[in-house]
């Protein structure tokens, strides 16, 4: 217990290495999620370097699977081509913005604890089961040009 105390007050006093400690920690936490979420599949198949015309939706709470992974950090928006799906800035390490197409999203609504929301699965099981809030999902349909149904 004396080790941990006396490693703590070392990188206290050094706060450069402090910085560099925490953005180390910060860097994997945000890469491991990216994993776990599925995010780096997606990736592979849908990354974008635009964003789309539409308004976006910031700070979006978001589900993975039924549990909450994280919550205000999305920005979702939408248009005739497919969703745009990105993360703000801070958590944005292994995250890059994502455009997926309406034809390989496939969604229903669910009940959650008295809280309607839509589930979204994405291609082939490239990710786990996406929920967002029925009142996210109604703007994304409205900015979809009626290319998404739920």
């Amino acid at each position: 217990m004396e080790q941990i105390n006396e490693w703590q007050n070392w990188l206290l006093n050094n706060p450069i290495y402090f910085g560099i400690f925490f953005v180390v920690i910060w860097l994997l936490v945000s890469f491991t999620f990216s994993k776990i979420t599925g995010w780096s599949r997606l990736a592979e198949k849908y990354r974008t370097s635009t964003k789309p015309e539409s308004k976006l939706m910031q700070a979006v709470q978001v589900y993975w699977g039924s549990v909450l992974m994280a919550g205000n950090i999305y920005t979702l928006g939408s248009n005739s081509k497919g969703m745009f799906l990105g993360v703000l800035f801070p958590f944005r390490a292994g995250h890059p913005p994502l455009l997926i197409p309406w034809y390989d999203i496939k969604a229903k609504k669910v009940d959650r604890l008295f809280m309607p929301r839509v589930q979204l699965t994405f291609g082939r099981g490239l990710s786990r089961p996406f929920e967002i809030n029925e009142r996210v999902a109604k703007k994304l349909k409205e900015g979809s040009n009626g290319q998404f149904n739920y």
